[in-house]
């Protein structure tokens, strides 16, 4: 490696975490700009696809302006990628150095004399965060929705076994799937619907949805989930085959898109559902 604005005193520590990632199939950049429209070049940029990994090594660990301008311009273009400083570990951190990092989604890498790495902070990636509507109406599922998105886009690196993401989502379709049964169960209450509270029991997600969007389900009336909705409920669903089967190393990046795809989803079908269980709740009941 040949480093010509690298300091020879971390030339050393951008080496090692260089040779780890390369381990793991990145390609590395030294000194080079992320685009022709940013002056910042970091210690070195490394690559899996269209996936990168910033790297800023740094003797005293500082959060100066260039890497706050550079972390800014990389969540202004949602760029689907991670920015670390990295240090030794003889390095000294300040109380005020990780609040500025934790605040700015900067990730910090040490170095250790054994060579190994570890992420002591783990960065945000601005392509993997979620930000619906914020003019969605999620009544009294407000705060739970709340909740799902704020654990989804907790800093998450790519280089630790952590996955917040997947638990994140796993909780968003709890409560999309728990939505879908509750409006099938006042359905039954109101008379809407030729099934019984059995034959709503027995049913899964996939057998709610249809069931809710099918003209042949209701004693009177149209059906109060329509097929773009159903088909988006549908395509929500899929989350749980992503949940349930673990990620190939190959795949690791694809799944994390998928899972923010699917975030992105749930707030407003959540929006969608509460509005249908609203309007449901105001009519009359049938007479059985």
């Amino acid at each position: 490696m040949k480093f010509i604005y690298t300091s020879e005193e971390t030339q050393a520590i951008a080496i090692k975490v260089a040779s780890f990632l390369e381990k793991v199939n990145f390609t590395i950049s030294i000194e080079s700009a992320l685009s022709d429209n940013v002056q910042y070049r970091p210690t070195f940029i490394a690559q899996k696809g269209n996936f990168k990994i910033l790297i800023e090594t740094q003797k005293v660990p500082m959060c100066d302006q260039g890497l706050l301008d550079m972390i800014h311009w990389l969540q202004n273009e949602r760029c689907h990628c991670e920015l670390y400083i990295a240090a030794h570990e003889s390095a000294t951190l300040t109380g005020i150095l990780l609040k500025q990092l934790q605040r700015n989604g900067i990730g910090l890498i040490v170095v250790h004399d054994n060579k190994e790495i570890s992420v002591f902070q783990e960065p945000k990636n601005p392509a993997l965060t979620v930000s619906p509507d914020p003019t969605l109406n999620y009544g009294p599922y407000r705060t739970r929705v709340r909740e799902c998105l704020s654990a989804f886009n907790a800093p998450n690196s790519f280089l630790t076994k952590n996955n917040r993401r997947k638990e994140a989502l796993s909780d968003m379709c709890d409560l999309v799937e728990g939505l879908t049964r509750d409006l099938a169960v006042l359905s039954v209450k109101k008379g809407f619907l030729k099934l019984t509270q059995n034959n709503i029991d027995s049913k899964d997600w996939n057998g709610l949805i249809d069931t809710l969007a099918s003209q042949n389900a209701y004693i009177i009336g149209n059906p109060i989930i329509s097929n773009n909705l159903k088909f988006d409920l549908h395509s929500f669903r899929g989350a749980r085959n992503l949940l349930k089967h673990p990620a190939k190393p190959t795949e690791r990046i694809k799944r994390q898109k998928q899972f923010t795809e699917r975030m992105m989803m749930g707030p407003r079908l959540i929006a969608e559902l509460v509005t249908i269980k609203s309007s449901t709740q105001r009519k009359r009941k049938m007479k059985s």
